[in-house]
Order: C-alpha cells, then sequence, then structure tokens
C-alpha cells in the first residue's frame, strides 16, 4: 500500500468525499532528549534537529547541532551530532570516533566546530547506496575564519554531501557549490 502525508494538496489529482483531520498534537511528558552526555558542556543547547526513520534498519536517525551560548545576542559555534533510537523517545549517542574535542575522540559528533553551519539531511532510497544520504547545507567563517570555507570548500556556499551511512560525508567537487554566497539562510 502506498502511504503519504496530506498536508497540503500537492500530492492529490482528483479528491471525492475527502476531509482533512488533523488530530491534536500530544507532548512528551519528558524531553525526549537532552544534552546530557559527557561531552556537552552546560553552554551547549540544541540548534536545527532533522529526524528520518530508516525502514530497512527500523531506526530512527537524528542529526542535530548543538549550539554553545556566550550570553551574546549572536549565534555562537555549532557542532553537527549524531543519535539513534528504535521507538523514536529513547536516544542513543554512540561514539562515532570522528572529531576531537578536548582531547577525546569519545563524541557522537559528525564534523569539526565550525561557526555557522546549517544542513537538513534526507534519505534517498532510489540513489546507489554510497549516496543513499543527501545533505543540503550552508557554511559561514564567521567565528573560526577557515574551518567552513575549508569544510565545504568555498565561502558562504549551499552545498551537496552524501553518505552511504549518514555519519561520513563526501562533498563532491563536481557539483559544489550549487549556489555561492546564499547569505545566511540557507
Amino acid at each position: 500500500a502506498y502511504k503519504c502525508l496530506l498536508i497540503d494538496d500537492a500530492t492529490l489529482i482528483e479528491t471525492k468525499n475527502l476531509q482533512r483531520k488533523v488530530n491534536q498534537a500530544v507532548k512528551h511528558p519528558e524531553p525526549v532528549i537532552r544534552l546530557d552526555a559527557p561531552w556537552d558542556t552546560d553552554k551547549d543547547f540544541f540548534n536545527y534537529i532533522d529526524v528520518l526513520y530508516d525502514p530497512e534498519e527500523r531506526t530512527f536517525k537524528m542529526w542535530y547541532s548543538t549550539m554553545r551560548y556566550f550570553g551574546q545576542n549572536k549565534d555562537g559555534p555549532r557542532k553537527l551530532a549524531y543519535a539513534t533510537s528504535t521507538d523514536g523517545i529513547h536516544w542513543e549517542k554512540p561514539k562515532l570516533g570522528l572529531v576531537e574535542v578536548n582531547g577525546s575522540k569519545e563524541n557522537n559528533y559528525l564534523l569539526p566546530e565550525m561557526g555557522l553551519f546549517y544542513g537538513v539531511t534526507i534519505m534517498d532510497p532510489s540513489d546507489i547506496a554510497a549516496r543513499r544520504y543527501k545533505m543540503i547545507f550552508t557554511a559561514e567563517d564567521a567565528w573560526l575564519n577557515v574551518i567552513e570555507t575549508n569544510w565545504s570548500r568555498y565561502h558562504v556556499p549551499l552545498c551537496l554531501a552524501y553518505s552511504h551511512d549518514g555519519i561520513r560525508w563526501e562533498r563532491p567537487q563536481h557539483v559544489n557549490p550549487i549556489f555561492r554566497g546564499v547569505s545566511d539562510g540557507g
């Protein structure tokens, strides 16, 4: 059976006796994920979260940014992190060993700390396995000068990255940047 989410009528060709019903959202009594790992700091907070369900692995996957707050009225540096869950309520933060923070790689970070990094992750089962996950992202070197520019290979670009597992990302040079200089709202 084909399932689709009918938020709007864009996917409908014709309707007959269709009534839209929106159910009231129910707030879970406790936060389902917290910044409580040993590598999280008391100055970090969540920023930009994507959650996808992988039907093959029967696992929810979350990509989220943490942002450090310095008591200023501007964005602090971000780190992109990863978590998994079998039920969408209880989340695990695997130690990936990819990024060194405070002398240790025992954390769930996917990318080095960057000033302004925004990304959106999708799963594309129609593509080859090596490009199953895709990320559209932009990075701006507002805090750490060159790390973002080096990682994205351009200044304030809108770029594409892909991954076979959603953890290790490739940035193909032949398509990047998709757009150069996209400002701060990719």
